[in-house]
């Protein structure tokens, strides 16, 4: 948030809230290292779960234990990439994007590239002997800027 729009929250003017921090600002470094130091808490209990979970899987899930799962499915995995690349896709046409985003839906696009085997490995030659490039003709970088 703004200075302004805290002020605003708290119906106050700038300058009191300026005091107020100059004031407080002890305490209130202190309750962002607490506030910091329990989300490092978290994320490691949640790491130590994860490998403790990775630990209990000591054999490979069999096919009929992965069928659930819409990952192991290639159709779904593709519906997934492009209901995300249209959502990124939609966000850059509407100017809400930047240059991540465009890079983001051009990962999506090159997944199922990837998926529906379109895309030769990076550096592979073609059979004439020249390299594959790829172009991804979409949305002007330079006007995003």
């Amino acid at each position: 948030m703004t200075a302004r729009e805290l002020a605003a929250a708290y119906e106050c003017d700038i300058a009191d809230l300026k005091r107020f921090t100059e004031e407080y600002l002890h305490q209130i470094e202190e309750a962002r290292y607490e506030l910091d130091a329990e989300a490092r808490a978290e994320s490691t209990a949640v790491d130590a779960a994860a490998a403790e979970q990775a630990e209990q899987m000591e054999e490979p899930l069999e096919e009929g234990q992965l069928a659930g799962f819409w990952i192991t499915s290639k159709s779904a995995r593709i519906e997934r990439y492009q209901a995300v690349a249209d959502e990124l896709l939609k966000a850059i046409a509407h100017g809400k994007g930047d240059a991540t985003t465009l890079r983001e839906a051009r990962s999506y696009m090159m997944y199922v590239a990837n998926e529906l085997g379109q895309l030769p490995l990076r550096g592979a030659k073609t059979d004439d002997g020249s390299e594959v490039s790829y172009m991804i003709n979409g949305v002007d970088v330079e006007m995003m800027k």
